[in-house]
């Protein structure tokens, strides 16, 4: 698979079963393939167990996280003209916050946003 295919992969799975957040970024999972996938693309990261479910009617569950000192910014850099449009405000503000990108930059993922709640009416 060429270098943009497996970004577009790990956009999808971070925009369907990720999240951004001050830690980093983070994709829950019941598969395990899943997050040794991501940790390959994004060329780092850890794959941890979470915690067992109380209710024992649930699949077991891992998740893969990439904090900010381990290169998630640059890995967010690549996705974000990848990501769905919630998903990369999320990634332009963090990206921003820790000056990887102006905030030029940052207001045109912004106002993308807007314009596409504002063209659903």
């Amino acid at each position: 698979m060429n270098r943009q295919a497996e970004l577009g992969w790990l956009a999808g799975i971070v925009d369907g079963e990720g999240n951004i957040s001050h830690g980093g970024i983070r994709v829950t999972s019941t598969d395990t393939d899943i997050l040794r996938r991501c940790l390959e693309v994004a060329g780092g990261g850890v794959i941890s167990a979470n915690k067992p479910d109380t209710r024992g009617n649930r699949k077991p569950s891992w998740h893969w996280r990439m904090g900010w000192r381990a290169g998630a910014a640059e890995v967010l850099a690549d996705l974000l003209p990848l990501l769905c449009s919630r998903k990369a405000v999320s990634a332009a503000w963090h990206l921003y916050k820790r000056g990887h990108i102006g905030l030029q930059e940052y207001e045109k993922w912004l106002y993308f946003r807007i314009d596409e709640l504002q063209s659903r009416g």
